[in-house]
C-alpha cells in the first residue's frame, strides 16, 4: 500500500472521527491544505535521491501509525531526546 493512500486513508479516518462538519470552510481548508501537501510530498520524493526518498517514506508511516495510536508525543519526545543528545555531544567535543 503506498504511503499517499496510507496518508489520504487517514485524513479521511480524522475526519469521519470528528463528525459531521459544522464549518464548511474550515473542512474545505484542511482537506485543500492536505491536498497540497500531498502533492508537493509526491513531487518531492520523485526529486530526492532513492536513499531520501525511502527514509521520508519511513518517517511519514511512522507519525501516521504513532497518529493513528494517539501517541504523537512521542514524537516530540523523540526530538527533545535529540536536542539532549546534540547538546552533550557538543560539550564533550569541547
Amino acid at each position: 500500500m503506498s504511503e499517499f493512500r496510507i496518508l489520504s486513508e487517514s485524513v479521511g479516518r480524522r475526519r469521519s472521527l470528528h463528525g459531521p462538519a459544522t464549518n464548511q470552510a474550515r473542512l474545505k481548508l484542511e482537506v485543500g491544505t492536505m491536498e497540497a501537501l500531498l502533492e508537493k510530498l509526491g513531487m518531492r520524493l520523485r526529486e530526492w535521491n532513492p536513499e531520501t526518498d525511502t527514509q521520508v517514506r519511513q518517517v511519514v508511516a511512522e507519525i501516521i501509525d504513532l497518529a493513528d495510536h494517539d501517541a504523537l508525543d512521542l514524537v516530540r519526545s523523540r526530538a527533545v531526546e535529540q536536542e539532549v543528545l546534540d547538546i552533550i555531544d557538543e560539550f564533550t567535543s569541547r
